[in-house]
């Protein structure tokens, strides 16, 4: 595998194709092209179970959450349906975890201001 293809993961398809031949030499090109991410929106099936990015509307950043594979993406205690999600690392051995079978997100928790703010002054 090229080493860009590595640091690029799966953002990036590799396409290869024989050059003209230079001298006694080929060259072999490698072209990246960038995969555009697939998104997914509150209420799709969650297609396989892993780690996914969550990006919300306005109100944070984005962060990562485990989804088990089956269930609905959900919506966002704060955004409501103004979220949507990106699967960073598909974890299929979560299906056969005991810990994960009977967990199910109905809506995404966000701690208070007043949480986060005594959290970070905690931790200084």
């Amino acid at each position: 595998m090229h080493f860009l293809s590595q640091a690029l993961g799966a953002y990036a398809l590799p396409l290869c194709a024989e050059s003209a031949v230079m001298g006694s030499r080929s060259a072999k090109v490698v072209e990246m092209v960038k995969k555009k991410p697939t998104y997914f929106y509150v209420d799709d099936p969650i297609p396989e179970s892993g780690l996914y990015r969550v990006f919300h509307a306005d109100h944070r950043v984005s962060h990562k959450a485990i989804l088990p594979k089956g269930q609905k993406f959900p919506r966002c205690g704060v955004c409501k349906e103004e979220v949507h999600f990106e699967l960073i690392l598909a974890v299929p051995q979560l299906e056969s975890d005991p810990n994960f079978r009977s967990f199910r997100v109905y809506e995404i928790p966000h701690k208070s201001d007043e949480e986060e703010n005594s959290q970070a002054s905690a931790a200084s």
